[in-house]
């Protein structure tokens, strides 16, 4: 789950093999039908909001003319307020204000019909698994119990080599290997073959050890040329502590940019843009990037021990990154959020958009992964959701299957040609591919790419003005450096000879003293000398006898 943001790849027109699976891609008579009328519905929708944004610029404009009217410019300057020219003003801003209400109380209406559809033709396709299959992974559980015998070794590996979805060697490959591996967690499902999160447990339960045994807790290898260790400082992920930099970048409208995006950040970050919509509103996106450290106990957010976590499904400072980086750059709770990732990236959104916390507070509205292997990990509450693969790279096999397909859940792969020459799970290779299946024309790419852009703007945005679109804003995140361990108190520390500082603290205390007042030479009250002692910093003077 290595990130590399090298742009190095193949030019679009060599990637010619392209698989989609989900979206409106037909899965059974039923859900093609059901799919294409949500499409429709999602359609009607688009058009409406185009002529709503219509409408909404019609009435700015009109405000822009009687603007004019006030400061006496151009030729309306001369008409009187009650003046018909003026009435018809009025008539056509308030036509245009209550056109653009109309048509977004249709679209909301029409927004929930497609996703009703949607999430029906869900349940039909969940609905179509077979009983062979069903029977197949009981068996597979069973085996894996005996994996210690020749039988049950051979059973457990072919089983979970045949129930590998993926289309490559690969991830035939990964998906015995993770059913053997995977044999070894005691506290799995009895009756179902094992998979990579029961892998990913084994794998991170040996990590640590190796961590701890090596004496890598605290201390990572400088590079594999034997050079002196480093000592890791501790990291602090809460909201305000984070260190954050803010630059000036091209404008990010589209799923295309938001990969540049991702292969731009640094090591131990993410990064969070705010885009206000024309309409106001506001939506926040977050890029996410994948593996930057594989050394055993390595602290960084990101590292290869942080991949064996979220499979296995525990948390990981990652997914803690993401949040604090949200709640830190102002986004408020129920704010529009979009993620993108890349390799681990893609897995910390995947296991945020399940994260009933994270759904509460946010409205997630779109997941995009590249080249991470998600197929194993699902959503309660599916999100639109799209994941871009090639079946060359050795990281989106890893689940030993090929990311699944439904209405809400949109797989891209490819095959890449000969000489792919190790870059097959870069961002350049991964934005290639994406880029290719948008340029085939599939209405289930279209449909896909379309809803992961909506949190960034979009065609609409892009398309509101013939001007080049201003550079926005990026903020970029990393954690912060914990404070130290706090010393202890000299007054704590045991000394060497002496009575114990715990008995000289548990000793009685002395007793309360009043203060003898200042007297004269005949025996009266000194008031002068008692008020000068009052004062800060002055010593009491010789008691006047």
């Amino acid at each position: 789950m290595s990130s590399d943001g090298s742009d190095t790849g193949h030019a679009t027109s060599d990637i010619t093999r392209i698989t989609v699976t989900g979206g409106v891609s037909p899965m059974s008579a039923d859900t093609t039908d059901m799919a294409q009328a949500a499409l429709l519905v999602s359609t009607a929708a688009s058009r409406l909001a185009s002529a709503r944004l219509h409408c909404l610029q019609l009435a700015a404009r009109i405000a822009d003319i009687e603007a004019l009217r006030w400061f006496g410019w151009g030729s309306m300057g001369d008409e009187a307020p009650g003046s018909a020219a003026m009435v018809h003003l009025d008539l056509a801003q308030s036509s245009a204000n209550l056109a653009a209400a109309a048509l977004a109380l249709q679209i909301a209406d029409l927004d929930e019909l497609a996703a009703s559809t949607l999430g029906a033709a869900d349940l039909y396709s969940e609905a179509e698994a077979s009983a062979g299959e069903q029977m197949l992974d009981v068996a597979g559980g069973l085996a894996s119990w005996f994996v210690l015998a020749p039988v049950g070794l051979v059973a457990t590996l072919a089983i979970g080599t045949a129930q590998s979805a993926g289309t490559s060697w690969w991830d035939r490959a990964a998906g015995g290997a993770s059913a053997v591996l995977g044999s070894a967690r005691l506290l799995r499902d009895p009756f179902s073959t094992p998979g990579v999160d029961d892998a990913s447990a084994v794998l991170g339960a040996g990590y640590g050890l190796l961590a701890q045994n090596t004496g890598l807790a605290s201390l990572r290898l400088k590079n594999l040329r034997g050079l002196p260790l480093t000592p890791q400082p501790r990291l602090d992920y809460r909201p305000g502590h984070l260190v954050e930099t803010t630059t000036t970048v091209a404008p990010i409208t589209s799923v295309l940019d938001a990969a540049d995006a991702v292969a731009d950040l640094p090591e131990r970050s993410v990064s969070v843009l705010r885009t206000t919509h024309l309409d106001g509103t506001e939506t926040w996106a977050v890029f996410v990037r994948g593996t930057d450290d594989w050394a055993p106990g390595s602290t960084s957010p990101f590292s290869g021990a942080a991949n064996l976590d979220l499979l296995s499904g525990a948390p990981s400072d990652g997914m803690a990154l993401v949040e604090s980086a949200l709640q830190q750059a102002g986004a408020p709770v129920g704010a529009a959020v979009g993620l993108y990732g890349h390799s681990q990236g893609g897995i910390v959104a995947m296991r945020l958009s399940d994260d009933p916390a994270f759904r509460r507070r946010y409205d997630l509205r779109s997941v995009t992964t590249f080249g991470s292997p998600v197929a194993t990990l699902t959503q309660s509450t599916p999100v639109p959701t799209l994941h871009v693969e090639n079946n060359q790279e050795l990281v989106s096999s890893a689940d030993a299957s090929v990311s699944p397909g439904s209405t809400q859940r949109v797989t891209v792969s490819a095959d890449l040609p000969d000489g792919h020459d190790g870059s097959a799970h870069s961002m350049g290779t991964h934005r290639q591919v994406l880029d290719a299946a948008i340029r085939s024309g599939d209405p289930a790419v279209a449909v896909a790419v379309e809803q992961q852009q909506a949190v960034l703007g979009g065609p609409a945005y892009a398309g509101s003005t013939t001007l080049p679109l201003p550079d926005v804003e990026i903020t970029v995140f990393s954690p912060g450096a914990a404070p130290g361990p706090i010393a202890t108190p000299p007054a704590l520390v045991a000394p060497t000879d002496g009575p114990s500082v715990l008995t000289d603290l548990w000793a009685a205390p002395e007793p309360l003293r009043t203060p003898e007042l200042p007297r004269t030479a005949s025996g009266e009250i000194d008031w002068a000398e008692a008020t000068r002692r009052s004062l800060p910093g002055n010593a009491p003077a010789q008691a006047s006898r």
